[in-house]
């Protein structure tokens, strides 16, 4: 059982895929996740699900809360995975509600399992369908893509049942001292299980997590690079379901030293991280990001272009797209972008701020009035651009003479 749960792979990923794997012949699949959209298609459009009052209908911090709540209860998980879906509708540039409609698969994987243990006193005659279980590692890969250093405590609540007599060890003790928010404890154990065991790469990503949450930037980017190195020397970046490959490290290198401020070092990762997969279009998109930085707008737009040719259907980086070409003046192609990204996504607050920056630019008035309307519209009350929008709109709309 301790060999079981060193495999924290991707996460909850490693302990549940891995171990379970496809299903076999002799077993069968999950009632519960057969029950979830998730499980078959996680773009499916799902219905908005009821929030308690005084909920922001708006947020989407509230749709996740309510999503975590159910999650770690293991109940209407079908519910959860529709808060996900707004959450993810309200703020697509958010990893979390992605990582975490992961591990509604695998939470209505552990209820079954539970109840195997239970009523059969064996979890081996339940699994995941291979697809399913590659929609799980999907779903972390984007939300990697999005933040590598996401923080979430939802793994705690997928892991596989502990038979009686399993105990902790520094690895499993460590990753759940990174779990709940304890980080120096949790580099502190990780450092010792990785002195007895070094090829546990899942081990050193949570440790970098750990010391990048800590702001040991040096250190982290280092242990990134470590199983880095430890996954090439094995040849498996792309044979594993459950790690990152091998793009993401350096991926992740390159959000770390943005945290740091080392835009220099920021940009050779995320280059090193295009030489491994040149059709990585989120690495892309960040190294425009440190392009922009370090005052290079033509070679953002470059960037940000092959990023919007990689991928045409995300509309958060639409609206990235769109706030550069706006920053650089060019205001037609800036609003096609963002045009875009609403059409994507019509719940999507934000391309509304950069339409009403570009139409007060083009002296366009009206449609800056309604554009900002709109965002107040959709934005969530504690949306930090409201105020300033609420002062935008009312220096438009005020009488000639009070203006």
């Amino acid at each position: 059982m301790t060999r079981r749960f060193l495999r924290v792979g991707f996460q909850a990923v490693g302990a549940l895929v891995v171990t379970l794997g496809a299903c076999a012949p002799s077993q069968r699949l999950s009632p519960t996740v057969q029950a979830l959209t998730v499980a078959s298609d996680p773009s499916a459009p799902l219905p908005r699900p009821a929030l308690p009052p005084p909920a922001d209908t708006n947020d989407a911090r509230a749709y996740y809360a309510r999503a975590v709540s159910l999650i770690q209860a293991g109940f209407s998980l079908d519910t959860a995975d529709m808060a996900l879906y707004w959450a993810s509708r309200l703020d697509p540039d958010w990893a979390n509600p992605l990582y975490a409609r992961a591990m509604v698969i695998l939470r209505a994987l552990r209820a079954d399992l539970l109840w195997a243990l239970f009523r059969y006193r064996s979890t081996q005659r339940l699994s995941l369908t291979p697809r399913q279980a590659q929609l799980v590692d999907s779903l972390v890969r984007l939300a990697w893509a999005h933040n590598p250093l996401l923080f979430t405590d939802l793994d705690l609540f997928v892991m596989p049942p502990m038979l009686p007599g399993g105990h902790l060890d520094p690895g499993l003790d460590g990753w759940r001292a990174y779990k709940v928010g304890d980080f120096t404890r949790a580099e502190s154990l990780l450092a010792i299980a990785l002195r007895r065991h070094p090829e546990q790469v899942e081990l050193r990503i949570s440790r970098a997590q750990s010391l990048a949450l800590l702001g040991r930037y040096d250190s982290a980017a280092a242990e990134f690079g470590a199983a880095r190195d430890t996954i090439r020397a094995r040849q498996v970046s792309h044979a594993s379901p459950v790690l990152p490959s091998l793009e993401m490290f350096d991926y992740a290198i390159g959000i770390v030293r943005v945290n740091q401020g080392n835009f220099t070092a920021a940009r050779e990762a995320f280059g090193r991280a295009l030489t491994e997969n040149l059709a990585f279009y989120w690495a892309h998109a960040r190294l425009a990001g440190v392009d922009l930085a370090l005052d290079d707008t033509a070679a953002a737009l470059t960037e940000l272009a092959l990023a919007v040719e990689l991928e045409q259907h995300d509309p958060a980086l639409r609206l990235y797209n769109g706030y550069v070409l706006r920053v650089a003046r060019r205001y037609a192609e800036a609003a096609g972008e963002l045009q875009a990204a609403i059409q994507l996504d019509p719940y999507y607050a934000q391309p509304h701020v950069q339409l009403a920056l570009i139409a007060q630019a083009e002296g366009n008035r009206t449609a800056a009035v309604d554009h900002y309307r709109r965002f107040l519209e959709l934005a969530a009350r504690r949306d930090p651009d409201r105020a300033a929008v609420v002062r935008a709109l009312a220096a438009l709309t005020a009488s000639p003479d009070s203006r």
